[in-house]
């Protein structure tokens, strides 16, 4: 337990943030108390600032639990090297040292990052005249602690397939900060207290500027900055991402309800969208080079300005002696998959899906199809061009789509395939008629795994239907306890109230 109960300094934390944050210059920190420095619009801005910089991390966001790493769980990439740095991870093998060890670091900077909110919401209190948007700011904290406890569960939680299979023991869910062992919650508990944040987040983040006005205010920048509440909205967990996080919460719940499950989440985020010209489905643009990343549909992202140099490092070309252990590549062969069974996949897909002809490029000379979604567009500045962010999605609006389209498979499978072909004419496809609706979620399913490259996201949506890993037309990964639930650290029993 000594990782979640580790004393963390929050002091040292702020510390990180001098570089970027002049006025914590003013007054040397061993003078400053860090319950005096979250009293203060900047010192907040910078303490949560803090959390989104953990998030965004080489080991969490800007790589692992994005294109790497998760991705690689999923089975997008397929590694034979066994000198790969990913290949035990690709093969599920949990127990080599190198694997175990990332897993824990996972583990470990999701409780920090829980810890440091913990810590800023003892701030809040009745009275904070000293605080600017104070509301915005717990509501933001307050999700972001849900968000962080909710990729823990879908992590290191069990696999559950019906309701009852939410009584097992999953994981600590930490609403203070301190030093004392905290009890493993069952699922159900888990997925309670994540619900009670999100929803005082929610009533709390009714007046986030993103809901008036547009995504960003920094369009003629690319230099994203996490130290002010009220920029670059998106890239923060905003009132939209609050409720794309309820609809996943409901999910696990077993709970798809159109009055208050996964739908009714999905539906109200949808009508509210619905005067917010800056969020909306959008598949032309790609086709240029302008938004590889479909940004206009992206409502809640984490940015890191050195995104475009951390994938060329990953997934560029393999040019270089010895990096073939260490970039994830496709190549030919792997690319031949993508075109007849994943993408171009009968009777459902397409070779002009907008999604299979510019997310991968073909390298001159080099058997290698490397996945440019991140790359940044030659043009991205021209006066006349759409821009794109080095950010990465959490929560797409066809996320949304296909969570109402899931909803209600078993109920209305005609209307479930409207939700479906919504998002698959923005992506240059073709409508499936209503009598496919039979079939909707095998078409579900498959429409996940081509939306979903470089998200770090089909590896849990899998684990949470449980449902088999489609790799190629040769490699199947059959569901398992032993795949879906990655190992607990050792020391979580070793030094906490649980035991073995």
């Amino acid at each position: 337990m000594k990782r979640i109960i580790k004393n963390i300094s929050f002091i040292a934390m702020l510390s990180m943030l001098v570089a970027c944050n002049d006025w914590l210059d003013v007054t040397p920190l061993g003078d400053v108390k860090a319950d005096d420095l979250i009293t203060t619009t900047n010192g907040m801005n910078s303490a949560v600032a803090g959390v989104y910089y953990l998030l965004t991390e080489t080991e969490m966001y800007g790589q692992d639990m994005s294109y790497a790493s998760y991705d690689v769980l999923g089975q997008y990439y397929d590694i034979k090297n066994i000198e790969h740095d990913d290949y035990a991870l690709s093969k599920f093998n949990y127990m080599d040292n190198t694997v175990r060890t990332r897993i824990d670091g996972w583990w470990s900077n999701y409780y920090e990052c829980i810890g440091q909110c913990n810590k800023i919401l003892e701030a809040f209190n009745d009275e904070m005249p000293e605080i600017q948007n104070a509301e915005l700011f717990k509501g933001e904290v307050l999700a972001l602690r849900a968000f962080c406890h909710l990729q823990v569960y879908r992590v290191f939680g069990p696999v559950t397939q019906n309701v009852s299979d939410l009584e097992q023991k999953a994981i600590p869910y930490r609403t203070e900060f301190n030093n004392v062992a905290t009890s493993f919650s069952n699922c159900k508990q888990v997925l309670d207290f994540a619900r009670t944040d999100l929803l005082e987040a929610v009533e709390l983040m009714k007046g986030d500027p993103i809901t008036t006005g547009g995504k960003r205010d920094d369009l003629n920048d690319s230099q994203l900055s996490y130290n002010n509440i009220l920029v670059n909205r998106v890239a923060r967990l905003n009132y939209y991402g609050v409720m794309g996080l309820l609809s996943r919460v409901e999910q696990l719940s077993f709970n798809q309800s159109q009055e208050d499950g996964a739908y009714y989440w999905a539906n109200r985020l949808l009508e509210e969208l619905e005067s917010n010209t800056s969020i909306a489905l959008s598949g032309q643009e790609v086709t240029d080079g302008k938004d590889k990343m479909f940004s206009s549909e992206i409502i809640f992202s984490l940015s890191r300005n050195d995104l475009w140099d951390l994938t060329e490092i990953k997934l560029g070309p393999n040019l270089g002696i010895g990096e073939d252990v260490v970039k994830l590549q496709i190549n030919g062969t792997a690319y031949n998959e993508l075109v007849t069974f994943v993408y171009g996949r009968q009777p459902d897909g397409s070779g002009s899906d907008y999604r299979l002809v510019n997310w991968f490029d073909q390298v001159a000379g080099n058997n290698s199809y490397p996945l440019v979604k991140y790359t940044e567009p030659l043009n991205n500045y021209d006066e006349d061009s759409d821009y794109s962010y080095p950010e990465i999605a959490i929560i797409r609006l066809s996320e949304v789509y296909y969570t109402m389209c899931e909803a209600l498979i078993g109920v209305d499978n005609v209307k479930a395939l409207e939700y479906l072909n919504a998002v698959r004419t923005k992506r240059g496809m073709f409508e499936l008629e209503a009598s496919e609706a039979v079939n909707v979620e095998t078409y579900l399913m498959r429409e996940r795994r081509k939306e979903f490259f470089g998200d770090g996201e089909i590896f849990f949506i899998n684990k949470r239907l449980f449902k088999p890993i489609e790799a190629s037309s040769s490699n199947t990964v059959m569901p398992s306890k032993e795949i879906f639930e990655l190992p607990i650290p050792e020391d979580e029993y070793e030094f906490g109230p649980e035991g073995k």
